[in-house]
């Protein structure tokens, strides 16, 4: 799966790259070898710090979320929290209809 972190008009360091990458990393547990790539935008809002997550799944299914925080790893916990939760409800719909074609 390929990962890409940018920073618009802030200046990410190493660490917080880093970060970011491990923590995106565990979104590929739940969709398996359907996960296809991911974008991660940090920006600065004022005070706030805004992370936008961009998560492409096969099948063309696209799970986004953003999370605000003044610290970046706080946001950036939130923005993957809500796509976790996005990627849970989609692969158990897979796997109801999975289940559901034999009957």
């Amino acid at each position: 799966m390929k990962i890409t972190v940018t920073g618009r008009q802030i200046e990410l360091t190493t660490a917080d790259r880093a970060r970011i990458r491990r923590q995106v990393e565990r979104l590929k547990r739940p969709l398996g070898k359907a996960a296809l790539s991911t974008q991660v935008a940090v920006a600065r809002d004022g005070a706030m710090h805004v992370c936008e997550v961009t998560f492409h799944v096969s099948g063309d299914h696209m799970l986004h979320a953003k999370g605000r925080d003044k610290r970046v790893p706080v946001a950036v916990g939130q923005a993957v929290e809500k796509v976790a939760a996005q990627a849970k409800k989609l692969s158990d719909r897979w796997k109801s209809r999975r289940k559901g074609d034999g009957a």
